[in-house]
């Protein structure tokens, strides 16, 4: 199998990076947006993306001296970092996931509550109509549980 100049290219930064750590910016930048991609994809917030973008790009430099090149394009190494953070993270949070909120979510729902404004006021009013018809025993319970 006949390699490409790409692939050429890569395996010759990667060897100088092996030589000269200097030459691991390179690296980072080429593959960076690929990696934080693939970590914020799985996470549950930026700051935690970038944290374990980070610290696959710590590992990767100070595992550079003893990687071996084999002949597949050098991202599956870094994503192979990635996703093995990204499982000890996932299993010391106890295997609880996290929901992402963020800006455009948060909009989006600020949004439906102004759109639903009138419903839930009208909500709210049957609610309270409700609560004064109960009898008084019980209009007492449903009032402590407000």
């Amino acid at each position: 199998m006949k390699a490409t100049e790409d692939e050429i290219d890569e395996r010759r930064l990667i060897e100088a990076a092996q030589r000269d750590p200097g030459r691991f910016a390179e690296i980072y930048e080429a593959n960076f947006a690929r990696v934080y991609a693939y970590v914020a994809r799985r996470v549950p917030g930026r700051e935690e993306a970038e944290d374990v973008t980070a610290e696959v790009f710590q590992r990767a430099l100070a595992g550079l001296v003893g990687f071996e090149w084999q002949g597949t394009p050098f991202i599956g190494w870094l994503l192979g970092i990635a996703g093995n953070l990204i499982a000890r993270r996932w299993k010391a949070a106890g295997g609880k996931e996290e929901v992402p909120v963020d800006e455009l979510e948060l909009a989006a729902n600020a949004a439906d509550a102004t759109n639903a404004g009138d419903s839930m006021t009208d909500a709210s009013a049957r609610h309270r109509q409700r609560n004064r018809e109960l009898p008084d025993a019980s209009r007492a319970v449903a009032t402590e549980a407000d």
